[in-house]
């Protein structure tokens, strides 16, 4: 209990000393300050070196905003606050809009997603309407800025703006602008990173494509390099509730009848156990999984030390590898 009253003390102390600091005009610190102990009837606290995902609702939103000189069309029924940040720079004071009622707590909290910049807003809709890339046909037509998001017409999927960054950087390798829509399409399937330390562009299909499946048996991975050449890499993956011990496979495509040199896969384990072999794409394996996307009874079986466990390939997988087919073909 002492200890409680010596820190409201304290409390009350700095923020009177606080107030009755001198105000240097020209320092944008001090301003600052001050203007944060005027702030305290909107049940602000001194939020210096607080973070802000650790305060309350109250402690956080001052007051309602009631200007906006910049109104902008947002895509859900939203609330408009007026936040300030207390910097080194000075008290910024921004608009934000939040699509949840005013008597929620954690504003910034990732589920209900974050508060959103109205300038932030802004910029991503001066975007819209507008080619994703030069004279590309390709258009960004929404931008929902609850998630950071762009949207194109006919692509479910939606992208950061990282990402298109990264798509940007993959169209500027490509003369015909013919192949655009279905590039940025397939793309909206993978993940795309960009490893600054190989300095290569990484897509890898993304996992929610192939409903419920934690990982295709087949998976395709693609970097390309800063000249636009592509390298790939196929993943070879049996996950099942108990171990195979597999060292080899053999897949049926078509005409074709592949079989892998007998070589022990790397393996692990969680809820499911996967083992897993890694292939360097070839003109071999690449006419392989060309005939695996057309043949409705395409399988894999996966050889152990004493069973086997036979697999036909979802029209998920088949549609990721057909998209990774299709890079290797644009990235030569």
């Amino acid at each position: 209990m002492k200890r409680l009253l010596l820190l409201i003390v304290m409390t009350l102390f700095s923020l009177n000393e606080l107030s009755a600091e001198p105000v240097d005009p020209n320092n944008r610190f001090q301003l600052a300050k001050q203007r944060l102990v005027e702030l305290q009837e909107y049940a602000f606290r001194d939020i210096v070196g607080t973070s802000p995902y650790k305060l309350e609702y109250k402690d956080w939103v001052g007051r309602k905003g009631t200007i906006n000189p910049n109104p902008v069309k947002v895509d859900v029924i939203s609330s408009i606050y007026t936040v300030y940040e207390l910097n080194f720079d000075g008290l910024e004071e921004s608009l934000y809009y939040k699509a949840y009622k005013p008597k929620e707590k954690h504003p910034l909290d990732k589920w209900d997603g974050p508060l959103v910049r109205i300038s932030d807003l802004q910029d991503g809709e001066r975007l819209v309407g507008q080619s994703i890339y030069l004279d590309s046909p390709v258009k960004l037509t929404r931008y929902y800025a609850r998630m950071r998001r762009y949207y194109i017409e006919g692509i479910e999927e939606g992208f950061k703006s990282e990402e298109l960054s990264i798509i940007k950087k993959l169209l500027s390798y490509i003369d015909n602008r013919e192949n655009d829509l279905s590039l940025v399409s397939a793309l909206s399937d993978h993940r795309i990173k960009y490893d600054k330390f190989d300095q290569i562009i990484d897509l890898s299909p993304a996992p929610y494509r192939f409903k419920g499946e934690q990982s295709p048996a087949i998976a395709i991975r693609t970097k390309i390099d800063g000249r636009g050449h592509a390298k790939q890499f196929v993943d070879v993956t049996y996950r099942a509730e108990s171990w195979l011990f597999a060292n080899q496979y053999i897949i049926l495509a078509g005409d074709q009848r592949y079989e892998s040199k007998v070589e022990d896969f790397k393996r692990d384990n969680s809820s499911t156990v996967w083992e897993w072999r890694t292939e360097t794409m070839n003109d071999e394996i690449r006419y392989l999984l060309e005939q695996l996307v057309v043949d409705p009874e395409a399988a894999i079986r996966f050889i152990g030390k004493d069973y086997v466990h036979d697999y036909e390939f979802t029209i998920q997988e088949k549609l990721a590898i057909k998209d990774a087919l299709m890079f290797s073909k644009l990235f030569p």
